[in-house]
């Protein structure tokens, strides 16, 4: 019976495939990667997300498994595919399913170079002035230079693109991932991309600008932390999942469940019942309700009134 017999391959982590037989792909964002087309070819264009295939160039929302991904890219039957999964083939070890109970096997990946970025990080930092593209693109945002600094950000390029830097900090202040913020992407999942090898699991962005306080604010995106925190940052701590794709860890709960008081803010119901679901006492704050996201009220002077109405 096919559930029994090859379901295990059909449910293989995608992203330990691409690494069993070197595959290249890149993380653009939290929650997914980008790699080339295995069935057109074309650069870019195929993503992996929530362990799923998506061929964007050539076949749309039709969804794929690691099994597909072998046929396809190897052009191989069914059979051989399998062979290929299971280990029979090309001196592969198996593959592990995303929903066994055992971590998969996924090879080493390499350590975050923190001195190579952390000087990096600092070039992009000088670079970033109000003058910049990337300053222009800041202050049209409501974001002022003393925001930009708090958080350590920085102005350069990936691949020629005009990007800004976002620097991931450890509740220790150690610098351990970071990505761009492309200021001209075509689309919204080609905005961000994660610098190389960077640790972001169980992170959430912000710890570093945190004061102790009793309360403190759960938002999705970077920009919406930051305009939280030009505004209330002197009595409310801000935190950033990165993506609304990001489910909270174990340890994300009980470090959030020190604060006395906890607020949620997203866009999208689901994503405020999953976070509410973690944590009992979040208080939620549906961007539906109150006419947009945190910059859209910042920007349109909103801001400052909500939260003060929110604090009672």
């Amino acid at each position: 019976m096919f559930m029994s017999k090859y379901q295990q391959y059909a449910d293989a982590d995608i992203l330990q495939v691409l690494d069993r037989l070197s595959i290249p792909h890149e993380s653009d964002s939290r929650t997914s990667h980008r790699l080339d087309c295995p069935l057109c070819g074309a650069k870019g264009k195929a993503v992996v997300w929530n362990n799923t295939l998506f061929l964007n160039c050539c076949q749309g929302n039709k969804r794929h498994s690691a099994i597909d991904l072998v046929m396809l890219r190897f052009s191989v039957d069914f059979q051989t595919a399998i062979g290929i999964l299971s280990g029979r083939f090309a001196g592969l070890k198996p593959v592990a399913p995303t929903n066994s109970t055992e971590p998969a096997q996924t090879a080493d990946k390499p350590p975050f170079d923190a001195e190579y970025w952390s000087n990096a990080l600092r070039k992009a930092q000088t670079a970033l002035r109000p003058t910049a593209e990337a300053g222009q693109y800041l202050l049209s945002r409501g974001l002022q230079p003393e925001t930009w600094s708090a958080f350590g950000l920085g102005a350069g390029t990936r691949q020629g693109q005009p990007a800004l830097f976002i620097p991931w900090y450890n509740q220790a202040g150690e610098l351990v991932a970071g990505r761009y913020r492309l200021l001209k992407a075509p689309d919204k999942q080609s905005r961000y991309y994660w610098w190389k090898n960077s640790d972001v699991q169980g992170n959430l962005w912000g710890w570093h600008s945190h004061q102790g306080r009793d309360a403190v604010i759960l938002v999705e995106g970077e920009i919406n932390a930051l305009s939280l925190y030009q505004v209330c940052g002197d009595w409310l701590d801000v935190l950033s999942t990165g993506s609304e794709n990001y489910h909270l860890t174990k340890s994300n709960i009980r470090q959030i469940g020190r604060y006395t008081h906890v607020f949620g803010w997203a866009d999208k119901p689901a994503t405020i019942k999953g976070w509410a679901g973690k944590i009992s006492s979040l208080i939620p704050i549906s961007s539906n309700l109150v006419g947009g996201d945190a910059n859209d009220l910042l920007m349109s002077n909103w801001l400052a009134d909500m939260l003060t109405a929110l604090a009672g």
